[in-house]
């Protein structure tokens, strides 16, 4: 189970005042779930000393890096100014990868290709009985 932000900075917080095994039985009492390992409780107070944040910033939910708002903008620019463009040949001008492109086209941007298809209109006389 993930924990939210709020929980690990409270770990971070008691860890500083007390001990591990003291923050971990705290955090039983508290949040009423199953405490954070010891590695984790470690590794989230190191991250704070060092680097000032207890999470890793450039990662989202699934662990996977953010984009940048600033990539999504080329991408966005790229495609309206020439939007049968392809989504290689996008890659290749901004130098993003081809799978990013087309996530931020289809995720970001709720962006589809489709095909023209031509309809007829129906009157009444094409009913059949």
């Amino acid at each position: 189970m993930a924990l939210t932000s709020q929980q690990r900075s409270w770990c971070v917080l008691e860890f500083h005042r007390t001990s591990i095994v003291t923050v971990q039985r705290a955090f039983k009492l508290k949040f009423n779930v199953d405490p954070p390992t010891n590695e984790s409780i470690l590794k989230w107070h190191r991250n704070f000393i060092e680097r000032g944040y207890i999470c890793d910033q450039r990662k989202g939910q699934s662990g996977q890096l953010l984009v940048s708002e600033q990539v999504v903008d080329h991408v966005r620019e790229s495609i309206l100014r020439s939007p049968r463009k392809s989504m290689c040949r996008a890659s290749q001008e901004l130098k993003v990868p081809q799978s990013t492109v087309n996530k931020i086209l289809h995720k970001r941007l709720w962006l589809h290709p489709y095909r023209l298809q031509l309809v007829q209109k129906l009157h009444p006389e094409d009913k059949e009985t």
